[in-house]
């Protein structure tokens, strides 16, 4: 509907072995529609940079292909795993909010900060 949603991932070399999920999709935030980078990563396979590539990609698509104007990821404040994704990939923290009535950390990404920081993944 919207051009967008959650891909399925699968590892390379095992096109079997999921991986985890990851995409785009609406979220409300403070009464504000707002588009969030979601991703979701088997256990199995934490802590091998598949949640940075991921959201690498899928933050590519929505600046480049999309041309979204700035993209949100919110988490548990425990989770910080998370945390240091939404850090590494260059997602600047905003705000604290409560979603599904509980406390998150919202940060977001812009589109001139994505540029900045990955010139190349706006290229075709």
């Amino acid at each position: 509907r919207h051009g967008f949603g959650n891909w399925m991932l699968f590892l390379k070399t095992d096109e079997t072995q999921f991986v985890g999920r990851a995409g785009l999709r609406h979220a409300e935030v403070d009464g504000q529609e707002e588009i969030e980078l979601a991703y979701a990563i088997v256990a199995d396979q934490w802590n091998q940079g598949f949640a940075t590539e991921m959201s690498l990609e899928v933050l590519s698509i929505g600046f480049r292909t999309l041309n979204l104007r700035d993209v949100v990821c919110f988490t548990l404040p425990s989770n910080l795993a998370s945390q240091r994704v939404m850090a590494k990939v260059g997602f600047v923290s905003e705000k604290s909010i409560i979603h599904a009535n509980l406390p998150h950390v919202l940060c977001r990404m812009t589109k001139q900060r994505f540029v900045e920081l990955y010139p190349s993944a706006m290229q075709v």
